[in-house]
Order: C-alpha cells, then structure tokens, then sequence
C-alpha cells in the first residue's frame, strides 16, 4: 500500500496496516477502528479525543460511543466558536447523549470560558496557550475556571516540556499536559 494521508484511506486498508513502535518495528496488531478502541478500553481508560471530523458526523459518533457503553469515558475537545457551540447545541437540543464530561472547549479568556459556562453543562474545559510563557491573562483564565468549579487542562503547543502526560490535582481542579501538577500549581500561586 502507498503511502499517504489516513483521511484518503478506507477502514479496510487501515486495518491492513500493522502498528509501528517508537524504535520503528512493527507490532503484531493492526489498526483498530475507533469502535474496537472504545470496546478495548471499556471500564479502563479515558480516552480524549480530538474530533476534527466533519460535525455534521458528531452525534452518530456519540451514539456510537453510547452504545459500546462508553459515555461517561470519552471526552472530544473542540475549539469553541460561535459556530461550534450553535451546531453541538442544536444535537443536545435534538437529543444526542449528553454528559457533562462529553465535552471539553479549547479557550483562551474569561470571556470564552463564561460563555461556554453559560451554554454548556460541563464539568472540563482547556486553556490554551501558545507559546512558553504563562501570561497573566491565560493565567487568570485559569483561576476562573478552577474557581468555577470546572476541571481545567492547559496546553501549549510547542512547549518541549510537552510529553503527553496528563497529571490531574483533584484538590485544585487543574491539570496540565507534559508538567507534574506540583509544578502547575505552584505556577498558579499569588505572586
């Protein structure tokens, strides 16, 4: 098979692909589909996803999820914008399983955290960051998340400190990828 994009692929010829290791040997197992995934990790992991699929597809994706009974275990991120928390409204408004775990917006103010609060029962939510300094702004954006209530991740892109760890401080409703959480949360501490 030829290489290229997965997006150009059918399910068939990605199950046909066998999965490489880091030191590039290949493993015995193939590509799972996203349902085997669900099923494989039922009642052992969360898994986070990053929908960037057509939305038009996301609640047959739910309902997917639900029925392998996997609800309360899937996340799927999104950038919040206008047009992103309309449609995602409408499919709760229409019906689709919902929790409040079941999605987390990717923010980057007070502002989109409040109105996503507003629109939205969830429990998590993401700021983000780009680049390696933690401004006062997102750093407020953060504090008023957590004292919201809600379970904040971090992320920066390009932070080499980044290694797809999510260390999660129940007590402080913080989390931050690729950082130990004693380190985020003294990050947040009153200067």
């Amino acid at each position: 098979m030829e290489p290229g994009r997965v997006e150009d692929l059918y399910a068939t010829d990605l199950q046909n692909l066998r999965l490489r290791y880091q030191n590039g040997h290949l493993a015995d197992e193939t590509v799972p589909t996203f349902e085997e995934l669900l099923r494989r990790g039922r009642d052992r992991i969360v898994f986070k996803v990053d929908y960037k699929a057509p939305l038009a597809h996301f609640p047959e994706v739910v309902k997917l999820v639900d029925a392998v009974g996997t609800l309360d275990q899937v996340i799927f991120r999104f950038w919040f914008n206008a047009e992103n928390a309309d449609r995602l409204q409408d499919f709760i408004d229409q019906g689709m399983p919902y929790t409040s775990t079941l999605l987390m917006f990717r923010t980057k103010s007070i502002q989109e955290i409040d109105d996503v609060i507003e629109e939205f029962d969830v429990s998590l939510i993401e700021v983000s960051m780009t680049s390696e300094e933690l401004t006062e702004e997102r750093r407020d954006a953060i504090r008023h998340a957590r004292d919201s209530g809600l379970v904040v991740e971090t992320h920066a892109f390009g932070w080499p400190c980044r290694v797809g760890c999510l260390d999660i401080c129940r007590h402080s409703n913080f989390s931050q990828q690729g950082t130990r959480a004693d380190e985020a949360l003294s990050s947040l501490e009153e200067p």
